[in-house]
């Protein structure tokens, strides 16, 4: 358990210091233009695989397929350049946002003047957790403190094994008295915020609610942060951040930072869904395992492998909840797992019960294999890798709110945490009763 850390009222003045003095060094996404285009076909979307490849200054937020949209940000200057791609592949698309760094901006604005009523309300004592902003690295391990503080018989805090390349330690947490063990981890991939905060509303909710149940039946080992280097530079210089901040250096490339978390694991690594060009956001990394961020989980996992029934990967966004294989490029995987249909059934009814707490205007989450839902494949997943070492596990990826980029998408606004706090939270009870 964490000993000795330095005062809770202190952190939480530090961090918006710190907020405060590099906001002026963030990067800017003025002008940036959302675009969707919708391939369709495979040659379409090879065009897509392409244009990512080849402009390295144009985001791209989610994988080229020929089911959903892509979903593509452009800097200012490059608009001729792909539009004119986009017409000379016949790919349609739309202009959804103008400027999406305006809206970035606003929300971040936002989450910092709650930030700030939160450090005034905790000076004069008031509050406990708070699920109404998005919390830096050292207050989401206040809450786990303050979880453990209010609930000693039920929380414990620990550290695992590896510090980040910036010598973060990643601290975990076990909730609940129960023999059998649920597995979490979220934000992998650093921008992706309102993982952590909804993992962090489900676990004070689960204590609130189910201290007597299924915490008694079940202990939850959690990771809300496994990329805290990514999550702080996310925070502080660059919103849509997605790698940890490994240095890179790669044989005939220049050096460059960051390796995908979540094409890490030694499954299928290096397949389908990765690139070996270090500047990619879904670059993999020179070998299986070689982040301590991805070690970690590993690690963690090798120790409570026996006890483990389920697996839990928590991401945003799509509103989906997936099931392995997600390396495969192929509806009829010849070899699916061994308990497809236990995946299929109790992801029927955590499906139901996402769906049930949806309070959006668009209630339809997905249930699938990337493939099948999203269009494409990605080896290297944590959850894949789990089921490849224990058999008959529930191993899922969520894919959480909200549905589409202009909807919010990774930079959703913070009045969605306790929403999506509540979908989380109810698919989890759903899970926990029905394995």
């Amino acid at each position: 358990i964490r000993k000795g850390k330095v005062t809770m009222l202190f952190i939480p003045l530090c961090c918006l210091l710190l907020l405060g003095t590099v906001s002026a060094e963030r990067k800017s996404y003025r002008g940036y233009v959302l675009l969707e285009a919708k391939a369709q076909n495979a040659e379409r979307v090879e065009a897509l695989v392409a244009m990512e490849a080849n402009f390295l200054d144009v985001l791209f937020l989610s994988a080229p397929n020929k089911i959903r949209e892509t979903e593509i940000m452009v800097p200012p200057g490059r608009m001729l350049d792909i539009t004119g791609i986009l017409k000379a592949a016949n790919i349609n698309y739309e202009v959804i946002n103008t400027d999406v760094g305006a809206s970035i901006e606003a929300n971040m604005e936002d989450n910092e003047r709650a930030a700030m009523r939160y450090t005034a309300n905790k000076m004069t004592g008031q509050l406990a957790l708070d699920h109404t902003f998005f919390k830096t690295y050292a207050l989401v391990q206040d809450d786990l403190d303050s979880l453990q503080t209010s609930y000693p018989d039920l929380v414990g805090v620990y550290t695992a094994p590896h510090a980040t390349h910036e010598n973060r330690d990643v601290s975990y947490v076990e909730v609940g008295n129960g023999t059998d063990v649920i597995f979490i981890e979220s934000l992998a991939h650093a921008r992706e915020w309102i993982t952590t905060a909804s993992v962090l509303y489900s676990l004070e909710k689960l204590l609130t609610d189910h201290s007597d149940t299924i915490l008694q039946d079940y202990t939850f080992v959690v990771v809300p942060v496994v990329n805290p280097d990514g999550y702080e530079y996310s925070i502080n210089v660059n919103r849509m951040w997605r790698k940890n901040r490994r240095n890179v250096t790669v044989p005939n490339q220049s050096n460059c930072i960051g390796v995908d978390l979540n094409r890490n694991f030694d499954v299928e690594f290096g397949g389908t869904g990765v690139s070996l060009t270090c500047t990619s956001d879904i670059y993999n990394g020179p070998s299986a395992f070689s982040e301590p961020e991805t070690q970690n989980l590993r690690d963690l996992f090798v120790e409570y492998k026996d006890r483990i029934v389920s697996y839990l990967s928590v991401h945003a966004y799509s509103k989906l909840l997936l099931y392995p294989w997600g390396y495969t490029p192929s509806n009829t995987e010849p070899n699916p797992p061994s308990n497809l249909d236990d995946l299929i059934s109790v992801g029927t009814l955590m499906l139901g019960a996402l769906d049930a707490a949806d309070t959006s205007t668009t209630h339809n989450f997905q249930l699938g294999t990337a493939y099948g839902v999203l269009g494409y494949a990605a080896s290297g997943a944590s959850e894949d890798w789990a089921l490849t070492n224990k058999s008959d596990i529930y191993a899922y990826c969520y894919e959480l709110r909200p549905k589409y980029q202009f909807q919010g998408g990774f930079t959703i606004d913070r009045t969605n945490i306790i929403p999506s706090g509540n979908e989380l939270f109810d698919s989890l009870v759903v899970l926990a009763n029905n394995i």
